[in-house]
C-alpha cells in the first residue's frame, strides 16, 4: 500500500489518500471530544469485509436521480 499524506491538512481533520490516483484513503477528525471514529474507505480493503452500512453522509451532494431508500439515517453533511 503506498499513501501519501495531503499536503495541506483541513482544520477539522488528518487525511490521506492514495498516491497514484489521488483518491481519499482514510480520514481522521482531530476533534477527539465530538468524533470517536476513524473514516477508512472501503476501497482500501481487499477481500469481503462483512461490514454493513450504517447511516448515509453528505446526501445533499447525491445526484438527483439516485434514490436512497434502504431506511437507514441520512444526513445531509
Amino acid at each position: 500500500m503506498r499513501f501519501t499524506p495531503r499536503e495541506e491538512p483541513t482544520p477539522a481533520a488528518v487525511a490521506s489518500s492514495w498516491r497514484t490516483c489521488g483518491a481519499s484513503l482514510f480520514w481522521d477528525p482531530l476533534d477527539t471530544r465530538m468524533h470517536d471514529w476513524l473514516g477508512i474507505a472501503m476501497g482500501a480493503f481487499e477481500g469481503p469485509t462483512n461490514t454493513t452500512v450504517k447511516m448515509h453522509i453528505f446526501i445533499e451532494e447525491k445526484g438527483d436521480s439516485y434514490e436512497i431508500t434502504d431506511g437507514l439515517p441520512q444526513h445531509e453533511r
